[in-house]
C-alpha cells in the first residue's frame, strides 16, 4: 500500500478491503466510484473501475490528501 501512497502523491493510504478475487474488486470499486463520482471531495475523474489489476492479493483504498 506504501507504493500506491507514492503513486498518488497522497498524505496517507487506507485499505478498505481486500480480496482474492479481482471480479469482486472491480465490482466494489465500480460501486464506489459511481456513488462518490459528483462528491466535491472525490478527486477521482474516472466513470468506472478497471485500474491495474494482477493475481493475487487484491485492495480497494482510499487515498487522502490532510491539509
Amino acid at each position: 500500500m506504501e507504493g500506491r501512497s507514492g503513486d498518488h502523491g497522497c498524505h496517507e493510504i487506507r485499505c478498505l478491503y481486500e480480496t482474492q478475487s479481482v471480479e469482486r474488486a472491480l465490482d466494489l470499486e465500480d460501486a464506489l466510484i459511481k456513488h462518490f463520482h459528483n462528491h466535491p471531495k472525490n478527486s477521482n475523474d474516472q466513470a468506472h473501475s478497471g485500474g491495474s489489476t494482477a493475481e493475487g492479493l487484491q485492495h480497494i483504498y482510499l487515498a487522502l490528501w490532510l491539509a
